[in-house]
């Protein structure tokens, strides 16, 4: 996932690079001192503050001098990245740490809202009215570059027939009109900015305006798979047997010896239930039951 995810945003980049767009929320890649990539909520991004890698020390708040620590204080609250990066599987970080949880599916939600709003600025202004349409982020991302050449390659040429029309004064349509390519909007260029009256036009009306719409959706989404599971994790100490519990049970049914030399007891609860098609099966040592 991790390697995913540092990829997908590495090329995200590279691509609004290209195109001279900033991207509404900031990503930060894989440099010195900071090894795996983040991004920012769009309010805290382009702060130009040296943010450091989540779980380290800004060097500021190292020093000892009467003189860094009144700056450091006086400072505000640095903005908190969104982590692109897991180290174990997301439920397991579900239950162990919530707010790290939460924190990764912001940030993969911002993620996934950047190449949406990417591919609008681009042409795509009709897509994206669901926030499902937004998840599936390879998807969004091979058709920018690559489902829409061909309708690119097609309105170019239509340009060209339109600019000749025009020169021979035979051209039926209101001059006024533009069609959007992939590189018309951009902030790069006064012609097609993307911060002018042109581009904010041609923006607004998106029912995503601001990612945390799509969090939102996504968050609930996620606990209601959760909570409509059928099946559950257990944890070790909730597969011990307590013996002296009040619903004890009853080890002293049939038991057999397996080829590996572990012997298999079948396992039924005291209240009464039989062996067969019921309760779970057991593996026990031999090691345990000399103790």
């Amino acid at each position: 996932v991790t390697t995913s995810l540092t990829l997908l945003a590495g090329l995200l980049v590279r691509i609004a690079n290209y195109l001279a767009v900033r991207l509404p929320a900031e990503i930060t890649l894989p440099h010195k001192d900071y090894p795996l990539p983040t991004i920012f909520p769009p309010s805290s991004s382009y702060t130009q503050k040296d943010v450091p890698f989540p779980g380290t020390t800004p060097i500021s708040s190292s020093s000892n001098s009467p003189t860094a620590s009144r700056t450091f204080d006086n400072q505000k609250p640095l903005p908190r990245p969104r982590p692109l990066y897991i180290d174990r599987k997301l439920p397991v970080l579900a239950n162990d740490d919530p707010a790290t949880y939460g924190l990764f599916i912001e940030g993969v939600t911002f993620l996934a809202w950047n190449i949406a709003w990417l591919c609008r600025s681009q042409g795509q202004v009709s897509a994206f009215t669901e926030w499902e349409q937004i998840c599936p982020m390879g998807k969004n991302m091979y058709k920018l570059l690559v489902d829409d050449a061909q309708s690119t390659l097609s309105a170019l040429e239509h340009k060209a027939v339109r600019k000749a029309e025009l020169r021979n004064g035979t051209s039926g349509r209101a001059s006024g009109a533009t069609d959007v390519i992939m590189g018309y909007f951009s902030h790069g260029m006064s012609k097609g900015f993307l911060g002018g009256a042109e581009g904010v036009n041609y923006l607004k009306g998106w029912k995503y305006q601001t990612p945390m719409r799509v969090v939102d959706k996504v968050k609930g989404h996620l606990q209601a798979e959760m909570q409509g599971a059928e099946w559950e994790m257990l944890d070790e100490k909730e597969w011990e047997m307590d013996e002296d519990g009040p619903q004890a049970i009853d080890r002293t049914s049939e038991t057999k010896k397996a080829p590996s030399g572990t012997k298999i007891t079948s396992v039924a609860a005291a209240t009464g239930g039989t062996d067969e098609g019921r309760g779970w099966t057991k593996l026990k040592n031999r090691s345990d039951e000399a103790e």
